[in-house]
């Protein structure tokens, strides 16, 4: 249910965690902002209806586990993603390389700190820009805008 084709968006309302004595329970995040809706592009939509269609509990899980539930975190690394990476020979690849690649391919699109914040869920840009985006060698741009407004006159 989290997954709306039409408004082509994941609601992002938590992750399931397991916790000592309760069991698996789904944790709503750190702050205000890790409940929020995820705008995603044309090919995910397309992706995941597909996914969808052919499940057999519409309403279950996208990816469920092979008894239909929601896949365990660990079961995921553990069985499908490390052996993965080690056939694949990128085993320094972890999820998070996902997160800061996602973040440096919106930077160099010329999203600011706040879009980009707003993405991955981050309260403060300055966070973001401090973890998540790269320095870039100086361009022109500050140059140009100082050469705008102050004029030095010759002679």
């Amino acid at each position: 249910p989290d997954f709306n084709a039409e408004a082509r968006e994941l609601a992002m309302s938590g992750n399931v965690i397991r916790v000592r004595g309760r069991g698996r329970i789904v944790n709503r995040g750190k702050t205000e902002n890790a409940e929020r809706p995820i705008p995603l592009p044309d090919w995910c939509v397309a992706m995941l209806a597909e996914r969808r269609a052919k499940a057999a509990d519409l309403d279950g899980p996208i990816f469920p586990s092979s008894t239909g539930t929601i896949r365990e975190a660990t079961n995921v690394r553990n069985r499908a993603w490390k052996p993965f990476i080690a056939r694949a020979g990128y085993e320094w690849v972890t999820f998070r390389t996902f997160r800061r690649t996602v973040a440096t391919l919106l930077d160099e699109a010329g999203l600011t700190a706040r879009q980009i914040a707003d993405l991955l869920g981050h309260s403060r840009p300055s966070m973001t820009q401090d973890v998540y985006m790269g320095r870039r060698s100086p361009g022109r741009a500050a140059a140009d805008a100082l050469g705008a407004v102050i004029t030095v006159s010759e002679g």
